[in-house]
């Protein structure tokens, strides 16, 4: 057969011809060809687009099921989180923690003890060389030999003091907290060493009780409101004319003060004698006088080469003038109150409460002379886990007496936890001291939402339950909260402290001279007045939204433009809130915000208000609303029963709920029928001058 075409194809014309409609054959072959592929080619794109909608299909699939399992995750973390920390809550408060807790610390001292003791012996000298070198200063010591000295060495460490005196013939004593060092003084037969602190050691001691006290290389380890305390301890328990002999390094020596001084690290900081005679002079000692010790080789300057000095001072019954008048009035027979106003003292914001605090310290102090004395007082921590309570001017450890009364009109959560937990208050029970808590709701547990902290309701009920277990009297602010306090303390199983009902007061003065011109209102406006730190439960948002329905309403029949003015810091969760008002179309207009604004500036606001409006749904007392009362302004007020309880029926009530037309149709009303609607309505306040003075009879009942 391919012979056959071979020689076909070899044949002139007609292997030319055939050669010619082989081709043409071959083209249809080839489009046919062609045309089979292209339809293979749709089929195959076809297959393509089907292919990658199912890849996009699965992708999103894919993305989706991811993002569920990130955010199944991400909610089962966080409840483990919740969990976790509840958990370490609970751990964290349960008693046997402390116990673990005091066991370290325990742990800690007497290693730190065992520390002090090898440094002692390497830093300082061995206790023979340290006996020899105190041979030099019974010189000081008048009348050593004329007859039997009672003295008291403060700080006594290996006792080598307290065994020279004995052996020279007196009644010698010896204190010190470390066991490890005093035990050294025991092993050597030396008597009267009790191992105690040496403000404890004060409490159980007699006025004019020793000849000398002593303290060597003591003073430079007490921070100076304690040395201050120290000091007249010491000038208590001293004799009239008893010698007291006080030791320290001498900072004038370079090598001292540069290094020396910081090998033991429970120093503070080196002490000039300068200064330490003139605390010393104007405690009321007397011939104080600094003898230079232990000058080093080779320098001739005995001030500059002295390692350490003591300085030698007599008692004397005298004192410095203002002084004897503070201690007069410290140790008064009169009954103190010790008002504590600890988080005022670190930050005045102002708010409400703090109003409180400065206005009951300032007329208890007007109020109390011929009854009380009155000291404001702060809570001070000295150490971990101890706390005391501080003069808040003088800056020593308060003086307590039997029936002396501890008043918290402050909100401050850590300090009574503190106290509480560390022992504070059951010491002043036990010297039967009254502790009063001024107690103004109970809101972060009813309303916690309203609150920044997740923990708030927690942190409250902590507080409250300390309130109860140690208040001999709580002072509530409202019959309503009263009442609350009083079942929620019951809800929990214990029973509630007596609890006395007293109302706020307000008396801002009335300056009818002071010019109620402002924000450039004219008399076509009708001005409301919004006054308390902004945050979720004064319900600025909802008050705002009602005013948009009365300035975008055009068919509203309203005589009179009205305007908003609010007067209040930012407070916590009122972002959208804030925004709300910085961008608000009628800002500076119809709506006006002042953050900051003083006793002058709040008056002229109320001056110039035609109404205040008071929209918290919930109130502890709310002072705008007595102020509001003060300058005889209509009130349009939520209806709850705080405000019914202090305002009775003076406000013009709107619904208790979260629609802003509520508060609208109220507004509507008040600003189409102004005239007709004043009531006729007198309503009795207090003064804060009534008001303390009814504080001041609550107190004396104690």
């Amino acid at each position: 057969m391919k012979n056959l075409k071979e020689f076909i194809k070899s044949l002139p014309f007609v292997g030319w011809f055939s050669r010619w409609v082989y081709n043409i054959l071959r083209i249809n072959n080839t489009k046919h060809r062609l045309h089979s592929l292209e339809q293979k080619f749709q089929k195959l794109s076809q297959a393509h687009e089907t292919l990658t909608l199912e890849h996009n299909k699965l992708t999103t699939r894919f993305n989706d099921q991811e993002q569920f399992a990130q955010d199944l995750i991400r909610k089962h973390i966080t409840s483990q989180l919740i969990y976790f920390n509840e958990k370490i809550d609970t751990f964290l408060s349960n008693e046997s923690v402390d116990k673990i807790k005091e066991l370290k610390k325990s742990i800690d001292k007497d290693f730190l003890d065992e520390y002090y003791l090898h440094f002692e012996n390497k830093f300082r000298g061995t206790r023979e060389e340290i006996y020899e070198s105190y041979k030099e200063y019974l010189k000081f010591v008048p009348n050593l030999k004329s007859s039997k000295l009672k003295s008291l060495d403060i700080g006594c460490g290996r006792a080598e003091w307290v065994e020279l005196m004995q052996n020279q013939g007196c009644d010698a004593y010896g204190i010190d907290l470390n066991p490890h060092i005093v035990d050294v003084g025991k092993r050597h037969k030396v008597k009267n060493l009790e191992i105690i602190d040496a403000f404890e050691y004060f409490k159980s001691t007699p006025d004019n009780t020793f000849d000398l006290v002593t303290a060597f290389h003591i003073i430079e380890h007490i921070p100076f409101e304690n040395l201050v305390k120290f000091l007249l301890e010491i000038k208590r328990i001293a004799k009239p004319d008893a010698t007291v002999l006080l030791e320290t390094p001498n900072p004038k020596n370079p090598k001292v003060s540069g290094l020396c001084f910081y090998f033991d690290l429970t120093h503070l900081n080196p002490l000039p004698n300068q200064t330490i005679e003139f605390l010393l002079e104007y405690l009321g000692f007397k011939n104080v006088k600094t003898n230079f010790l232990h000058p080093m080789k080779n320098m001739s300057n005995i001030e500059q080469s002295a390692q350490d000095y003591l300085i030698v001072a007599k008692n004397s019954d005298l004192i410095d003038k203002d002084l004897t008048e503070l201690v007069k009035k410290k140790q008064s027979s009169k009954r103190t109150i010790f008002v504590d106003k600890s988080a005022l003292r670190i930050h005045d914001g102002n708010s409400g409460i703090q109003r409180v605090v400065k206005k009951q310290i300032h007329f208890l102090s007007k109020l109390c002379n011929n009854i009380y004395n009155v000291e404001a007082v702060y809570l001070k921590q000295l150490s971990n886990d101890n706390y005391e309570y501080y003069y808040d001017t003088l800056e020593i450890p308060i003086t307590l007496k039997s029936k002396d009364i501890l008043y918290i009109p402050d909100l401050s959560y850590r300090n009574v936890e503190a106290a509480s937990k560390y022992g504070l208050f059951d010491k002043y029970k036990q010297l039967n001291i009254k502790i009063v808590f001024l107690v103004h709701d109970i809101l972060p547990i009813t309303h916690e939402h309203f609150f920044k902290h997740d923990n708030a309701k927690q942190i409250h009920h902590k507080y409250i339950m300390n309130i109860a277990k140690h208040g001999d009297l709580i002072v509530s602010t409202t019959e309503v909260g009263k009442t609350d306090i009083i079942d929620y303390i019951n809800s929990q199983g214990e029973e509630s402290p007596k609890i006395e009902t007293l109302h706020l007061g307000s008396d801002i003065t009335v300056n009818k001279s002071i010019s109620t011109k402002i924000n450039n209102l004219s008399n076509t406006q009708t001005n409301f007045l919004m006054v308390g730190t902004i945050e979720p439960r004064k319900a600025h948002k909802q008050v705002i939204e009602a005013f948009d329905i009365l300035w975008k309403d055009k068919t509203s029949n309203i005589k009179l433009i009205p305007t908003l003015t609010i007067i209040g810091k930012q407070g916590w969760l009122v972002e959208d809130t804030i925004t709300m008002i910085k961008q608000h179309p009628l800002l500076n207009k119809n709506l006006f915000y002042i953050e900051k604004a003083s006793d002058e500036e709040l008056q002229t606001h109320y001056l110039s208000a035609n109404a205040v409006i008071i929209a918290s749904y919930a109130e502890g007392f709310g002072l705008p609303l007595v102020e509001a009362i003060h300058h005889k302004k209509p009130i349009i007020a939520r209806d709850i029963k705080v405000f019914r309880e202090i305002a009775h029926d003076y406000p013009t009530y709107f619904k208790d709920t979260k629609e802003p037309e509520d508060i609208a149709i109220v507004l509507n009303s008040f600003l189409n029928e102004e005239e007709t609607n004043k009531k006729n309505i007198s309503i009795k306040h207090l003064t804060w001058e009534q008001h303390t003075k009814q504080l001041i009879d609550i107190l004396k009942k104690l």
